[in-house]
């Protein structure tokens, strides 16, 4: 059984698709799967520690296979009839049932997916909610710790894969004279970490730490705070159990800021520092009774066992 995954990625839009995309790709892997990933910057992939090829140009020339696994919104309707006609299962990652999804297959892992009505927009099967959730077994070892032993005094900000650290340190500097926390700033491996954070932390050695490439997961489970946005890491930080001060910065992490809202965390509707650094210092002042997250670690597994059933229907 083979599965291609046409993922997107690159300096304006993060590593969000990729990190997510290649959890599923794992758990098809650990079934026997030969799985190829294309990207349109497979420099991104490798910042993962993952190999890429280029996608093709045009995608018709995508090679022939059994399952094709799309995590992209660039892709349009004949973008998608052109890779249906490359597999024998087409199967598409979304967040926001905004767009027609021509595929066999709808996966939306996000804690608001079951609210979400895709009939007008795809014939296909639909596998949301948590119960999908694409995180790892790093990701839950996180959240076993940060239940069973109490936080560092710190906080993890991030502002994802589009972020040279500049909104970070914007947001640090704000948050420094707020708290004494520990404040632990990541910037993507895919980014050189810009002059603002890095004159940020040289000026406040102990209390500005930047993380160029970090391991996330076993950054969030020392944290008792995420500060950022609201992303894939923040689907992480939540899966964990920090609380978290969301922002979205992009239109598809909307609903699933609103979302953390039904779970006791906070979201400031667009990017100010000054309103970030206040809400997360009140926060860790007084912080607010949250909802565990309902998130076991099996979404991936349950993903790859679900499309291949799908698969062996066909």
């Amino acid at each position: 059984m083979r599965a291609s995954f046409v993922v997107d990625s690159g300096p304006a839009i993060g590593l969000g698709h990729l990190s997510r995309s290649v959890l599923l790709l794992d758990a098809l892997a650990r079934g026997g799967v030969a799985c190829r990933l294309f990207t349109t910057d497979p420099a991104a992939a490798g910042s993962l520690g993952r190999e890429a090829e280029p996608l093709p140009d045009p995608l018709a020339h995508l090679p022939k296979t059994d399952l094709v696994v799309c995590d992209s919104y660039r892709l349009t309707e004949p973008d998608l009839a052109a890779l249906r006609g490359r597999c024998r299962l087409l199967a598409a990652l979304d967040d926001t049932a905004e767009r027609p999804l021509p595929v066999d297959v709808v996966i939306n892992h996000n804690l608001y997916a079951a609210q979400l009505d895709y009939a007008a927009l795809s014939a296909g099967k639909v596998l949301a909610g948590p119960d999908y959730a694409l995180v790892n077994d790093k990701v839950m070892a996180a959240a076993h710790d940060h239940r069973t032993r109490a936080p560092d005094n710190s906080v993890v900000i991030s502002f994802g894969g589009t972020d040279d650290g500049t909104r970070a340190a914007e947001v640090a500097a704000a948050l420094v004279p707020l708290t004494d926390a520990r404040l632990d700033v990541i910037v993507a491996a895919n980014r050189d970490p810009g002059p603002a954070i890095r004159d940020l932390a040289r000026a406040h050695p102990g209390r500005v730490v930047l993380h160029h490439g970090a391991d996330v997961p076993a950054l969030l489970a020392r944290a008792r705070l995420y500060l950022g946005a609201a992303g894939m890491m923040s689907f992480e930080a939540f899966a964990i159990g920090l609380i978290l001060v969301v922002v979205p910065i992009a239109e598809n992490q909307r609903p699933g800021a609103d979302a953390l809202l039904r779970y006791g965390h906070e979201m400031v509707a667009r990017f100010d520092a000054a309103r970030l650094a206040e809400t997360a210092a009140k926060c860790l002042k007084h912080p607010p009774m949250i909802t565990l997250s309902p998130i076991d670690g099996k979404g991936p597994d349950r993903l790859a066992a679900a499309l291949m059933q799908e698969l062996a229907r066909r």
